[in-house]
C-alpha cells in the first residue's frame, strides 16, 4: 500500500478545494466536530507553522516538538484580515477586521522520543486548523467571493515568544566568504544528531554572544544579517519550549511558504440579479454580483500592510 506524506495530502486538499464550495451535505471534521456552513457560517481549513527546516521568508522558524507543545493554544483564537488589528498597531489600524474565530486545530501525535527536525521541508509537520467566519461580518461576503473566484488567499500566523526561550541555527558549513568561528565547534557538539546532520549548530540564545544577538531585530521579528557571513535562523521556543499563538490573518501573501488555505464551504453566496436574499438588503450590498467587485475597500485596507 503506497504512504502518502503529509506534503502529498496537503496538496492534493488544496488542489481538489482550493475553491467556495457551495456545499449541502459536505463538512470538514476536526477534533471530533464536523462542521458544515449555513445561511450565517462559512468555514476555512488552513495548513500552516510547520516545523523546521521549513522558516519564513524573515529567517525564522519554529522546532516541531515546540509546534506540538505550542498547537493547541491557536484553539478559539481571532481570524483576522491581514492583521489589522487596533491592539496590533493602534496608529494604523483604527479599527478592528475580525473575520471569525479559529474552532478546530490539529498537529500530528508525537512519536516516540519527541519530534525529530526532518531532512526535507515537505515532510516537515505543521498544523491543519479550521475557523468559523461570520457572514454577517464586513467584508467576509467579499472573501468569501473573491475566493471563490480564483484570488489567491493564504494564512499568516500570530505568535507571541520570547527571545530568552529561543536559540539560533547556523550554518556549520558554508560555501560563501566567511568568518573564522572559534566558539563553532564547541557548540557542534552541543547540537543534536538531527541538526548536525542537516548541518547546523544550535547556539541557545541566552547563550548568544552579542554579535550573534545583533542578527535578530526583535522589534520586526526577522533576522537581519549573517553571523559571521553563515545562514542564520532564529528558532522560537529553542528546542522544546513553547509559544503562544494567539491569532491567524487571511491575507495575499504569507510569509511562510508551506502555509495555505484547504478547504472553503459556504451554503451558498449571495446570488446575481437584484434581489434581497440572504441578507443583501441588510448589508447595502447593491445590485448586480454583491461581493463580486474587485474589492477596492480590502485592496486600499491592504495596500499599506502588504509584505515587502
Amino acid at each position: 500500500m503506497k504512504t502518502i506524506d503529509m506534503a502529498e495530502r496537503v496538496a492534493r486538499v488544496i488542489e481538489a478545494t482550493a475553491r467556495v464550495a457551495l456545499c449541502g451535505e459536505q463538512a470538514i471534521e476536526i477534533g471530533g466536530q464536523v462542521l458544515r456552513a449555513d445561511k450565517s457560517s462559512a468555514y476555512v481549513e488552513f495548513f500552516l507553522s510547520h516545523g523546521f527546516p521549513v522558516t519564513t521568508i524573515d529567517g525564522t522558524g519554529i522546532h516541531p516538538q515546540v509546534v506540538a507543545n505550542s498547537s493547541r493554544t491557536m484553539l478559539h483564537k481571532v481570524f483576522d484580515l491581514n492583521h489589522l488589528m487596533e491592539e496590533y498597531d493602534p496608529k494604523s489600524n483604527p479599527r478592528d477586521r475580525i473575520l471569525g474565530t479559529i474552532v478546530g486545530v490539529e498537529f500530528p501525535a508525537t512519536p516516540e522520543g519527541g519530534w525529530k527536525v526532518q531532512g526535507e521541508r515537505s515532510a516537515a509537520p505543521g498544523i491543519r486548523a479550521v475557523a468559523v467566519m461570520h457572514k454577517q461580518a464586513e467584508l467576509v461576503p467579499q472573501l468569501l467571493a473573491q475566493h471563490a473566484a480564483g484570488k489567491p488567499w493564504t494564512v499568516s500566523m500570530e505568535q507571541e515568544y520570547f527571545v530568552g526561550n529561543s536559540g539560533f541555527l547556523i550554518a556549520h558549513e558554508t560555501h560563501e566568504p566567511h568568518e573564522k568561528w572559534e566558539e563553532g565547534e564547541a557548540w557542534a557538539v552541543k547540537t543534536s544528531e538531527d541538526l548536525q546532520e542537516l548541518g547546523w549548530v544550535y547556539v541557545p540564545a541566552t547563550m548568544a554572544p552579542m554579535g550573534l544577538l545583533d542578527c535578530f531585530d526583535p522589534e520586526k521579528s526577522k533576522i537581519t544579517k549573517p553571523y559571521l557571513g553563515r545562514e542564520t535562523i532564529i528558532l522560537f521556543g529553542g528546542l522544546d519550549g513553547t509559544v503562544r499563538y494567539y491569532g491567524v490573518g487571511m491575507t495575499p501573501a504569507g510569509r511562510e511558504k508551506e502555509a495555505a488555505i484547504g478547504q472553503v464551504l459556504a451554503s451558498r453566496l449571495r446570488p446575481t440579479g437584484s434581489g434581497t436574499t440572504d441578507g443583501q438588503a441588510r448589508t447595502g450590498m447593491g445590485e448586480g454580483i454583491p461581493g463580486m467587485v474587485e474589492g477596492s475597500e480590502i485592496v486600499e485596507l491592504l495596500r499599506r500592510t502588504w509584505p515587502e
